[in-house]
């Protein structure tokens, strides 16, 4: 189970209690010595590479640093508490709950932000001062959405080859089936290129005429191509959800529409797998008319390897390294 959504109910230390003591020096001779309190800890969210999705927050939703202690006698001050460093994926954003808010988005390992501080201490008696209560902690209600930071998505029709084509890119271990729909979560692969470079491929579940309205597993994983760079568009030769190619082409592209125009803003790479297979007349009347709307099309074969080292060449040409 890939958890990408999560509501999470954030809360700062309290600050230490300020403290009331005097010392006796003599007769009738008393000092203020009390100590001040110890802050209340930080809740800080940090971005990490090596954390896959949101799967602790999910069972676990409430979320508490620690709280300040309080000062002591012959002005002792009290230990400031521990803050709370929440890990996150890369590629998280941190809305608030109550208004949508974005407060941030941790695109790039290490990053990270203070999302409450601490509550501020109370202040001892020492010097003559009034002692006081610490300050409480601030709570926020938020919401952690997490898209995969991907070079490329993979999107196209039932039963098109995405998966197999994923393994072959990547040597990615997806689960290759002869029926459709076996992509029920995205699945990511790394694709080595020249210069030990790499270019991080993401396979998303399919996608037909209805998915915006939620059919089958619907949109609900599109939102992870909105990071991706470029679009790998897939479709195949035998066009079972459809009545042509154009159409399986037509059909991606209308459900891309319905989730984003921002998808239909970035680089499309249209690829017609099972060329190898293709009835030519009509294949090839659908491949000139796909020509006419999208710069990238490639007949390839996943199976035979046609036109792959063709393809390859063209992600890593659209998708500069370092970018």
């Amino acid at each position: 189970m890939l958890v990408d959504k999560v509501p999470v109910h954030l809360k700062s230390g309290r600050g230490g209690d300020g403290c009331e003591s005097f010392e006796i020096r003599g007769p009738r001779k008393y000092y203020p010595m009390g100590g001040d309190g110890g802050k209340g800890g930080d809740v800080i969210i940090r971005a990490d590479k090596s954390v896959s999705d949101l799967e602790f927050f999910f069972y676990n939703p409430r979320q508490k640093a620690e709280n300040g202690h309080p000062g002591g006698n012959n002005k002792k001050t009290g230990r400031q508490g521990k803050d709370l460093i929440l890990e996150v994926p890369v590629g998280t954003k941190i809305f608030s709950k109550e208004d949508n808010y974005l407060l941030r988005d941790l695109s790039a390992d290490g990053e990270e932000f203070i999302a409450l501080t601490g509550g501020w201490p109370g202040r001892g008696n020492h010097d003559n001062k009034t002692h006081s209560h610490g300050q409480p902690g601030k709570e926020l209600e938020v919401l952690m959405d997490y898209t995969i930071p991907c070079d490329a998505a993979i999107v196209g029709m039932p039963n098109s080859g995405k998966s197999f084509l994923l393994s072959k890119l990547t040597k990615a271990k997806t689960k290759v089936t002869t029926y459709p729909f076996s992509t029920t979560l995205p699945q990511l692969g790394s694709m080595e290129c020249s210069g030990y470079s790499r270019r991080l491929l993401c396979d998303l579940p399919s996608l037909f005429e209805g998915s915006s309205e939620g059919k089958g597993l619907g949109n609900r994983f599109l939102k992870h191509a909105l990071r991706a760079k470029i679009l790998l568009v897939v479709i195949d030769c035998f066009h079972e959800f459809s009545t042509s190619l154009f159409e399986s082409y037509q059909t991606v592209l209308n459900e891309l529409r319905k989730y984003s125009e921002e998808l239909m803003d970035k680089e499309h790479v249209v690829l017609i797998n099972k060329w190898d297979a293709a009835v030519r007349d009509s294949a090839e009347e659908d491949y000139a008319r796909i020509k006419e709307c999208c710069r990238y099309v490639y007949k390839i074969s996943v199976e035979t390897g046609e036109n792959m080292d063709l393809l390859r060449q063209r992600i890593e040409e659209l998708i500069p390294e370092g970018e």
